[in-house]
């Protein structure tokens, strides 16, 4: 501080407020153009201005937590203070424990990185984000042509299009935050409980539904390991936070990740391991304490018979009955129950059998109906 320069308050104020009146009628001339106001108005801002300036206006200077309570009691009592001139330094003892802390905590940062920090898992979840969608979108093709199956595949891919877009912004964004993790793994946990819970043509795509709803909830875990740069908010300086920031040492950076690795695995373990174990025991139940029948039973046609004609019996039996679109399977035709009960194979057999070769009712000549999930028969021995 500086004793040879006082600030005065109220001849700086006074001054001060002399000044805005002189400002105030020299805006009055430039409007009016009355040469007596301006002259005036000139005359009362430099007067102002300088009775500012000698009383201290240059040198009166805050830290800026100065209420203005104490500025009009000081005013009121024309209590005079020294003002800071420049080139004075400010010895708050506040100030330099604040500087002594940015100093130690500079020193911190600088040792910590020279140390080398432990690869975040966020490019690994979000690649395992996009795997899982990418293999949703794969698997479409294999789910049936029919009505369950048609509903199936539009699950799936709207949840791999929600996992995929969450898998980008993950690896895309420089702040993703927490969301789109917290979405894949909503979409995850759908996945896993529509295999379990809803009715598909065949086993097979239960089981892919149930190891990439898995994955999907393991990648979105892994996501939550974000690079340390925006772990989250760097905290305000105190000891506190001080001894919290420095103190770590590098092995316990690493060992937080880990524990959650191994976490996400056994959890994943879990969760296929409860959903295949509560499908069964609702197939069961079901069922009368046995498993269920096919939900769909895939029958190809011989040749020489007309697959409209089997079609037309099967749907006058009361089936649902679709015939697959590939070039490489005109013969073959996809048979369901309506109820979603389960296929009664011997039935349904039975029904194939008595259709006839075409629509004109012509008696079709007896042979063995066999499905394609069942082993074709031996041919007869000479």
């Amino acid at each position: 501080m500086c004793a040879d320069h006082l600030v005065r308050p109220r001849r700086m104020w006074s001054g001060v407020g002399i000044a805005l009146v002189g400002a105030a009628l020299l805006a009055v001339f430039t409007a009016t153009w009355q040469p007596i106001v301006g002259i005036v108005g000139a005359v009362l801002l430099v007067a102002g201005g300088l009775t500012a300036v000698l009383g201290g206006a240059l040198f009166d200077t805050h830290d800026g937590s100065r209420p203005l309570s104490a500025e009009v009691d000081d005013l009121r009592a024309a209590n005079s203070h020294s003002g800071t001139r420049a080139g004075d330094m400010i010895t708050d003892p506040r100030i330099r424990a604040h500087a002594a802390l940015a100093s130690r905590r500079s020193s911190a940062v600088r040792r910590t990185s020279q140390r080398r920090a432990r690869p975040a898992l966020q490019p690994l979840g979000a690649w395992l984000l996009l795997g899982g969608a990418l293999a949703l979108i794969l698997a479409q093709g294999s789910y049936a042509h029919t009505q369950v199956g048609q509903h199936d595949a539009t699950r799936s891919l709207l949840l791999a299009v929600i996992v995929g877009l969450a898998g980008l912004r993950i690896m895309l964004a420089r702040r993703p935050g927490r969301f789109p993790s917290g979405v894949a793994l909503v979409a995850g946990l759908l996945l896993i409980a529509f295999a379990v819970f809803t009715d598909h043509d065949r086993q097979a795509l239960v089981d892919l539904e149930l190891v990439v709803g898995s994955c999907i909830i393991l990648a979105a875990l892994l996501s939550l390991d974000r690079p340390r740069e925006y772990q989250g908010a760097v905290p305000p300086p105190g000891p506190v936070a001080d001894a919290v920031t420095v103190g770590r040492e590098p092995g316990e950076a690493q060992r937080p990740g880990r524990r959650r690795l191994r976490t996400a695995y056994v959890l994943g373990l879990l969760v296929v391991a409860s959903a295949r174990s509560l499908r069964r025991r609702r197939s069961r139940r079901r069922n009368g304490g046995t498993l269920e029948g096919p939900a769909v039973l895939r029958y190809r046609v011989p040749v020489g018979q007309d697959p409209a004609a089997v079609i037309s019996t099967l749907r006058q039996a009361g089936y649902d009955v679709a015939r697959e679109q590939a070039p490489t399977r005109i013969q073959e035709i996809v048979v369901t129950d309506p109820t979603g009960a389960g296929l009664d194979r011997s039935a349904v057999r039975a029904t194939i059998a008595r259709a006839p070769i075409d629509l004109g009712g012509a008696p079709a000549p007896a042979h063995r109906v066999v499905f394609t999930d069942e082993p074709e028969p031996a041919p007869p021995s000479v």
